[in-house]
Parts: C-alpha cells; structure tokens; sequence
C-alpha cells in the first residue's frame, strides 16, 4: 500500500474536530485519514486555496490538519498549469521529507474533485472520489432547468462549470493511471455512461466508522421538546440539512407531514438545519396550516456531536427520518441516523445513494402523499421500527472502518 497525500480544498477543513460539518468531503477525509494512519499508512495533506490576486503559485509551509503534516497551495485557475505543477511536486515532496526515513518518495495523491487535473503533475498515481455531483449529470436526472436552480446557479456560470468538468472527464479517459474511487453508486454509474473504463472506476465503502468524540448536550429547545414528547404516544418525523436549497426539497417533507399530521400519523414534526434567521425557513413555515403549526419545531443546524451522540440515539425506535432529496450521491445524515438505529426513509427515485442500503417497504413515493403514506404506515404498525435494527446493523457493517480500509487497501493492490 503506498503512503498518501489527500488533496482538498482549504476551506472545507474545519478548525474544530468536532465542529458543524457543512460538506460531506470534510466527514470523508478526516475519517480517510484516520483509518489508513491506524492501518500504518503515511497520511499528508496537500491543501489548496484559490487567491485570484496572485501572479504565480505560492507555497504555505507549516499547515498541520488534526495532527497530519500538511502544506497549501495559491493559486488561480487562470495560471499556467506548468507552474503550478511545478509548486505541486515540490510540496509532494516538503510533505513525503516529513515522513522520515523509510516512507515513499512516490505517494498517491488522493483528490476530492477531477478539477485540478489540469494542473497535477502526471508522473503520480492518481486516485479521486467525486463527492459533488456533474452538472451533465443532475441535468439527465431532474432536468436542465432543475438543475441549474438546483446548483443556484445562472446559466453562464452552470455551462462553464459544464466545460470544465467534461475536460476533466477527457483527462481521466486519457490517463491509465488516474482512477475513481467513488463512494456513490450513481457516480458509478455516471462515469460508465460517459464512457470511462470500467478498470478506472472504483467502489469504497463510506467510512462513516464510529464517532469518538464526546457527545455533545441538545439544545435546550429540542431538549424540552423531546422530554414533553416523551410523556405522549406517537411517531416524530425527523430531516436533518447543513442548509435548506433546492437539491434537499425540504418542501416536498413539509407539505407530507402535513398531510400525515392530518392522518393522526404523527405527533411532532422536527425541522432541523439551516440559520435562525434563514429566510428560506420562514417560506418554508408558511407552508404550514396555522391548526398544525404546534406540531413544528424548526431547529437550527447541529454540531456533528449533538446529533450522532445525542440525538439520534434518543430517536431510535420512536420516531423516522426522512430524506427527501431530489439528488443526493451520499446523504450522510441520513447514513448516520440509520447507523445509530433510527428508522431512515428515503425517496424510491433512484437519486440518493442512500437508498441502496434501504429495503423497498422504507422507501416512499416521490410526492407529499407518498411520504404520507409511508408515514402513515410506520405510525400504524411499530414493529417496522424495530424490524429497521436489522438494516441499521447491515450499515453499519458496510460504512465500517474495517470496511473502508480492506477495500481502499484492496483497489490500491490492484491499480
């Protein structure tokens, strides 16, 4: 197994270990790095921040991520890619020097995204998992339209964005030694239609493992909430986001738990995510018919902790969580709640790669009525949540550590 540098954008590493994650890829490399350390593997990080001010490519020695040597890279997409390159190596090798004697000169470089390609040295392996996902591809799923208001973008922006992932695409095609691990089946899936050979693509388990930190207390809110939901019967609905946008169709959860809130299938609705004062949380409450109202709590988004360590083992086997996204490679949340036991429901679309580890009878139609109606069944036949323990047992085998290392050690044999 050869020692590793993670490249990843700077400014999803965050300070604390334990802070509020916004991107999955932070949840992914901070695990990655975990696991292959404990397996004896030489672990570095190569960060990168775009600086458009800059002339030519600069080296930040020093950095340090959790406690793996680390250097960063500035620069611009509009530098030439031979300088950039040539920053590139000599940061491979401040960080392969750091490893002291012994370690590989000749490390893999582990990408989080295809867009550096362009400016990566090629005399490396190269291994890269696409936590984002293709324009081109959200576009054939939900539609063009869809997907440019899913990504918030206009259309010059979304249509550049388009012709840089697709020469990415061209890079990956070209180069035998560049490979996709991939930790959702749908970018599996993708890159085959695009025509990427199958020897290039890659399955690794989600290394979702066990959260070691301490758990942290819920909010007083949400604390009191649940200690008075406690004293009734009944089923709680539960969604969990980083932010209320348009791929995460937080709509679609509101208006179905409405409409079983209508059926006497639940008792309290629990929206968590977002800012106190997020506008989109205030249109998302008009919504709601001022009769059901009381049944809505609105939470704001949670530390990692609060939620793995507190929450969602408080919920298991009394209440459900419900991803309603429209497109999703990997739906940590929802992996997460399922792991720690908590009954996880997602949409029968074929878009959450979630949904792969969820049995047919927890998937729902894609429409408020369809989430009712699975709703209203789980409510009237509580056993399907304790039945849900068997499935939480088999994800949290797949997303193991354990899991996790056998396969990238595995691939890395073979690539």
């Amino acid at each position: 197994m050869k020692d590793i540098i993670i490249i990843v954008n700077a400014r999803f590493i965050p300070q604390e270990r334990n802070s509020t994650y916004i991107y999955g890829v932070v949840q992914h490399v901070l695990r990655c790095a975990d696991v292959l350390k404990q397996g004896g593997v030489n672990v570095g990080f190569l960060l990168y921040k775009r600086d458009e001010d800059l002339a030519e490519p600069l080296l930040e020695p020093g950095t340090v991520v959790q406690t793996f040597p680390a250097m960063t890279l500035h620069f611009h997409f509009g530098m030439e890619p031979n300088a950039v390159k040539a920053v590139f190596r000599s940061a491979i090798h401040h960080i392969t020097e750091s490893w002291g004697q012994g370690a590989t000169r000749d490390p893999l470089l582990y990408y989080q995204t295809s867009a550096l390609l362009p400016y990566a040295p090629t005399d490396h392996l190269i291994a890269i998992t696409h936590h984002s996902p293709f324009v081109e591809q959200v576009a054939r799923s939900i539609g063009t339209e869809a997907a440019w208001k899913a990504f918030n973008w206009d259309h010059p922006k979304a249509e550049h964005l388009l012709r840089t992932q697709n020469q990415a695409l061209e890079i990956i095609a070209s180069r035998d030694n560049i490979h996709c691990l991939e930790i959702s089946i749908l970018q599996q899936q993708f890159l085959r239609e695009y025509g990427i050979a199958e020897r290039q693509i890659h399955r690794i388990p989600q290394p979702v493992g066990s959260d070691e930190s301490e758990p942290e207390p819920l909010p007083p809110l949400l604390a009191s909430a649940l200690q008075d939901r406690a004293a009734r019967s009944g089923l709680v609905a539960v969604t969990v986001v980083s932010r209320f946008d348009y791929f995460k169709n937080i709509e679609l959860y509101i208006d179905g738990c409405c409409l079983a809130l209508q059926n006497r299938a639940l008792q309290q609705v629990l929206v968590i995510g977002g800012f106190a004062d997020d506008e989109i949380r205030t249109q998302l409450q008009s919504r709601i018919p001022a009769e059901l109202a009381s049944a809505f709590l609105f939470i704001p988004r949670m530390e990692r902790g609060v939620l793995t360590g507190a929450l969602f083992p408080e919920l298991a086997n009394q209440a459900v969580f419900a991803c309603t996204s429209r497109f999703d490679l990997v739906p940590y949340t929802a992996l997460e709640a399922a792991r720690a036991g908590l009954c996880t429901i997602v949409p029968d679309h074929g878009r959450v790669g979630a949904a792969e580890y969820i049995p047919d009878h927890y998937q729902f139609s894609d429409s408020p009525a369809g989430l009712a109606t699975l709703l209203t069944k789980l409510a009237s036949h509580p056993g399907y949540l304790e039945q849900f323990q068997q499935t939480a047992a088999k994800i949290r085998q797949a997303t193991s550590d354990e899991a996790f290392f056998d396969s990238f050690v595995e691939i890395c044999s073979r690539i």
